[in-house]
């Protein structure tokens, strides 16, 4: 439950077995390869194109392509489990041999493109015909408009328009005759030679010359003639479809082979890019210390000549990060992620913030009924469907998520919206806080939860800078804050009378915790003033904590979001009852359903949301210094299968 050790290692393989031991350390997944310094001298050979690569890519489109012309119903299961296949690496290895992909990716390549040219003559079509369909008044064929003397132009404008047209033509003397069907199509006769000349003045008088196409049939012909081809490509088209609808059968063995070949490629970029000396290959690269034998066993189960030799790390060289939980744990890492891995040198948080994460997202939600129902649909779904192990690591974290909220419910009586008064005796036995009529209990609570994730931050960064060799460092840096919040906690609960002792006592533990803060903090300072400067400043970050501290109370506010929204709810359906006859109750079921749903979606993702912030800005920011780079193995991916193993 930790941060995982990493080797760096380099590995030395004869390089005619090189291909096939790639393959096996691809299938455990435990190397991430990095490249082989070039001042090391070694021969690189040029990657060359192979068929992996060009079948990937055709097998990805092909994946992408019959996934729109799938007939499969959606379903419950589909849409939560997803479009993944189950297969294994055997069966992927054995459809690449014995099915015809390269024909089939072919013949769904050409049905692609005649998809598309049909497509795009409807469209064609269709632009046609708006063009020329306004004239089908015209007669003639279009081709005899623009011959002999006699030139014939078909105008788009106003009728005013059309007529200073023809009068400016005929004062130069230029013979006409105009036509007029509607307000703004118009055909003009004229005895012209310069037609660009024509177009320009019409253009000037806001009047468009139309230009159709110079064919030797009328406008009725090339309608009709549009229709006939609108028919036959629509044919055309459907029957294609058809057979790529049939060919959408075998979608789930390409999703398959295009996982498959998409390895290999990923395999084949590795070794054809590798360094080599001679005949032996050289591959650098990141495995977990854990797996250092898991390689070694998996290397020698194809060959005994190899050699694995461990690297020291290279000046400010930083290893990748992988974190490593199990249990219960294991489902709070999808909030370590959702932030960002830690750096190699800190802590993992995901142990250490998990209770923190649950009681504080069963505080924001305080009902019984939505955590039960939360708790039971995800474990139904958990329980029911196969899911992508990022998705069923969330689900499982909302889950108790769902429990915690049905266990504080019951402390804030929360049922819900039902007035606690109207439930059995043992209800209110329970309930310890009720949030709505004294709800400064519940902030008093969120704000010591505050304190105590704080302090327990400032503690978890002394462990990180124990665990890097600057345990007085950590002590330091941290002690003296610590030693102020005890003290602080110390005079306060003396205040209250919950702590006996001279109240004078605890007011010196909080000035001598004050006088080491500035001690302390004043050795990073240079000469005498810059020591008291830095010393007497850094007093100044109990603003920083203090304002950490007041954001717990977030969780107040959530809670009684909820409470108010489900007993608003309820409300609302007891008077829509009472106020309409008959079909009163029915409403109010309808209410009471819709508005309930709507709470439990809003609050849970509140609850997530601001729970999970809490861990990001005010627990992490005390302990975690960097980011890490995650570990990314050399393994097969799965984008479109899952692998059982």
């Amino acid at each position: 439950m930790a941060i995982v050790e990493m080797k760096k290692i380099r590995l030395f393989l004869y390089r005619s077995e090189s291909s096939k031991v790639l393959e096996s350390i691809q299938g455990i997944g435990a190397v991430e390869f990095i490249a082989v310094p070039e001042e090391l001298a070694l021969k690189k050979e040029e990657k060359e194109e192979f068929e992996f690569e060009n079948a990937s890519s055709k097998l990805d489109f092909a994946v992408s392509f019959l996934s729109s012309y799938t007939k499969e119903k959606a379903s419950l299961k589909k849409m939560i489990e997803g479009d993944w296949v189950a297969s294994t690496h055997k069966e992927a290895e054995s459809l690449a041999n014995s099915f015809p992909f390269i024909s089939i990716v072919e013949e769904i390549t050409k049905a692609e493109v005649s998809i598309n040219v049909c497509k795009s003559r409807l469209k064609e079509i269709e632009a046609e015909r708006e063009t020329i369909k306004e004239w089908s008044f015209v007669s003639v064929p279009l081709s005899t408009l623009k011959t002999g003397k006699v030139k014939t132009f078909l105008l788009k404008g106003d009728a005013q328009n059309i007529q200073i047209l023809e009068s400016e033509l005929k004062e130069e003397g230029v013979n006409t005759a105009t036509e007029s069907h509607g307000d703004r199509h118009h055909i003009l006769a004229a005895e012209v030679d310069d037609m660009e000349g024509l177009s320009r003045r019409a253009s000037m008088l806001k009047v468009e010359v139309v230009s159709l196409p110079d064919r030797d049939e009328t406008v009725h012909e090339i309608l009709a003639r549009l229709d006939n081809d609108e028919r036959e490509v629509n044919e055309k088209l459907e029957k294609t479809i058809a057979e790529v609808e049939k060919r959408a059968i075998d979608l789930p063995k390409i999703k398959i082979l295009a996982d498959y070949m998409h390895w290999k490629k990923e395999k084949h970029n590795l070794y054809s890019s590798s360094s080599y000396i001679s005949r032996v290959s050289v591959f650098d690269g990141w495995v977990p210390a854990e797996k250092v034998k898991l390689l070694m066993e998996t290397i020698s189960s194809h060959t005994l000549s190899f050699e694995i030799e461990e690297l020291p790390l290279e000046k400010d060289e930083t290893p990748p990060v992988e974190i490593k939980n199990k249990g219960i744990v294991k489902p709070f890492e999808s909030i370590t992620r959702l932030y960002g891995l830690p750096g190699y040198n800190d802590i993992d948080p995901t142990m250490f913030l998990s209770a923190f994460f649950l009681v504080f997202f069963g505080l924001c939600l305080t009902d019984v009924g939505y955590g039960i129902f939360l708790a039971v649909i995800l474990g139904l779904i958990l329980f029911r469907y196969k899911l992508e192990s990022g998705t069923k690591l969330l689900l499982t974290l909302l889950m108790f998520g769902g429990i915690s909220a049905a266990l504080v419910g019951l402390l804030f009586g929360g049922y819900l919206g039902i007035n606690v008064e109207l439930l059995p005796e043992w209800a209110k036995k329970v309930q310890k806080f009720d949030p709505i009529a004294s709800p400064i209990p519940v902030l008093i609570l969120s704000l010591v939860l505050g304190v105590v994730q704080v302090m327990f931050g400032l503690f978890l960064k002394i462990l990180r800078d124990a665990k890097n060799g600057e345990m007085t460092q950590g002590l330091l840096d941290q002690g003296p804050w610590l030693l102020t919040f005890l003290s602080l906690i110390a005079w306060g609960l003396n205040k209250q009378g919950m702590l006996s002792g001279t109240p004078e006592y605890f007011i010196y533990a909080i000035l001598i915790s004050a006088g080491l803060i500035v001690v302390t903090q004043a050795r990073k300072g240079e000469g005498v003033f810059g020591k008291i400067f830095k010393g007497v400043f850094s007093l100044y970050d109990s603003v920083g904590y203090f304002s950490d501290i007041l954001s717990y109370s977030r969780i107040l506010a959530l809670g009684l979001a909820t409470s108010a929204l489900a007993f608003a709810v309820n409300l609302i359906a007891v008077l829509v009852r009472d106020m309409i006859p008959v079909i009163g109750p029915v409403i109010m079921v309808i209410i009471l359903i819709v508005g309930h749903t709507f709470n439990v979606i809003v609050n849970v993702l509140g609850a997530f949301i601001h729970s999970a912030r809490l861990q990001f800005v005010e627990f992490f920011s005390k302990f975690i210094t960097g980011s890490g780079r995650e570990f990314k193995p050399f393994k097969r991916k799965e984008r479109y299968v899952t692998i059982e193993r």
